[in-house]
């Protein structure tokens, strides 16, 4: 039955790595529900399984076993290329590495991901000029990756990752390769954003980062071992 409560809803979500003759258990009976309009921080050490669940939740991965809806609709039921265009349409990935293409300006890293968009070209170039004001870069566009501070470049990669407007933005480890005042920065940004009516979900070893979110998911080897919601220390604004 249709659930339209939820964005994302997960029961007994497994994944398992075979390899020859051997299996590894990378998640294990994850039961996750996360509403629209959410602000969430996924913690846990490295190898706890955090990166596995945010490529099932972005449909690049699918579950070995259990059920994934999103929208209220199983991923398992839908066809590769179909769980391709939800992608594009819904989700926003935002990477510790930035991923920006290196011989493209900033402009034309945010314009990448319009391209499988119809749209007239007038109301892309508006669009990315939008998205580059709203994530203050908007003096950058003719800038090469080699050319911009960490995080000026993951300024970028939010600015290319909410262009499409998706529904949900997923972020891995994004203030990984930035020193604590550009972190802070950032995730005041995702908090901005999150204002707006952007769902977010933020794997991330910081607990100081952590505490802009709303909500704290805790994994341990594979499993969800806690989900709180936040304490008011979330309020907490940081000036950029």
């Amino acid at each position: 039955m249709k659930n339209d409560n939820f964005l994302v809803e997960m029961r007994d979500v497994e994944k398992i790595y075979k390899h020859g003759l051997v299996e590894k258990t990378v998640l294990q009976s994850v039961n996750l529900q996360i509403a629209p309009h959410e602000f969430i921080a996924l913690m846990g050490p490295s190898g706890s399984g955090k990166s596995t669940l945010l490529n099932i939740i972005g449909m690049t991965l699918r579950a070995s076993t259990g059920s994934h809806e999103f929208l209220g609709q199983r991923t398992d039921e839908i066809a590769d290329t179909t769980l391709t265009e939800w992608r594009r349409r819904h989700i926003g990935y935002v990477f510790q590495n930035f991923n920006l293409i290196n011989d493209l300006t900033a402009y034309e890293n945010v314009e990448v991901a319009l391209l499988y968009q119809v749209m007239r070209a007038s109301d892309r170039k508006q669009r990315i000029a939008d998205v580059m004001e709203q994530v203050g870069i908007s003096d950058l566009g003719g800038q090469y990756p080699h050319e911009l501070s960490g995080g000026q470049q993951q300024r970028v990669a939010i600015a290319r990752a909410i262009a499409s407007k998706p529904m949900l933005l997923l972020a891995d480890e994004p203030t990984g390769n930035l020193d604590s005042r550009c972190g802070m920065e950032i995730m005041q940004l995702f908090k901005d954003l999150n204002a707006t009516g952007t769902t977010i979900l933020v794997a991330t070893h910081s607990t100081a980062h952590a505490h802009f979110t709303h909500r704290i998911i805790n994994m341990l080897d594979g499993r969800i071992f806690a989900d709180s919601l936040n304490p008011p220390m979330h309020q907490v604004k940081y000036a950029i």
